[in-house]
C-alpha cells in the first residue's frame, strides 16, 4: 500500500494579546474557567448563607411558638364548666398566634426569598457561562490549540 506523503506544519499557538502577559490562548481559557469556578464557589456559598438565614428564622417561629403552646391551651371560659373545651378554638388561638409572629419577621422573609431567586438565576447563569467556556475547550475554535484532556472536569 502506497502512502501518501504529507508534509506536517506546525504553527505556533496564537499568543494572548492583552494586558501584554505573553500567554497563549489556552492559558487564558485555562485561566478564565478557573476564575469562573472560583465565582461560581463564592456565589454558591453565599446562597447557602442566605438559605441557612431563612431557615433560622423559620426555626425561631417555631421556637417561639412551641414555647406559647402550653399557654395557648390553657384559656378556657369559665361559663363552659363541664362541657369539653372546644378543639377548634386551640386550632384558632394556634393559627392567629402563629400569623402573628410570622408577619413580624415577613419584611425579612421577603428580602430573603427575593435575595435567594437573585442568586439562584445567577448561579443558573454562571453555570452556563463554565459549560460553554469547557466547551470551548473541548473543541477550541479554529487557529487554537487543544488542551490536555486530563485537565478538563470530570
Amino acid at each position: 500500500m502506497i502512502r501518501p506523503t504529507v508534509e506536517t506544519v506546525e504553527l505556533p499557538p496564537p499568543r494572548y494579546t492583552g494586558a501584554g502577559s505573553g500567554r497563549s490562548a489556552d492559558d487564558c481559557v485555562v485561566t478564565v474557567t478557573a476564575n469562573l469556578r472560583a465565582q461560581l464557589s463564592r456565589m454558591e456559598a453565599a446562597r447557602r448563607q442566605t438559605q441557612h438565614q431563612l431557615d433560622m428564622i423559620d426555626r425561631q417561629i417555631t421556637r417561639k411558638m412551641t414555647a406559647i403552646i402550653p399557654l395557648l391551651g390553657k384559656r378556657r371560659s369559665r361559663v363552659q364548666r363541664g362541657r369539653a373545651p372546644d378543639p377548634g378554638a386551640f386550632l384558632d388561638r394556634y393559627r392567629r398566634n402563629l400569623a402573628a409572629l410570622t408577619s413580624e419577621r415577613q419584611p425579612e422573609i421577603d428580602a430573603l426569598a427575593r435575595k435567594l431567586a437573585r442568586q439562584d438565576a445567577a448561579i443558573t447563569v454562571m453555570q452556563a457561562r463554565l459549560v460553554e467556556n469547557i466547551d470551548v475547550r473541548r473543541d477550541p475554535p479554529a487557529g487554537c490549540s487543544a488542551i490536555y484532556q486530563s485537565e478538563l472536569p470530570r
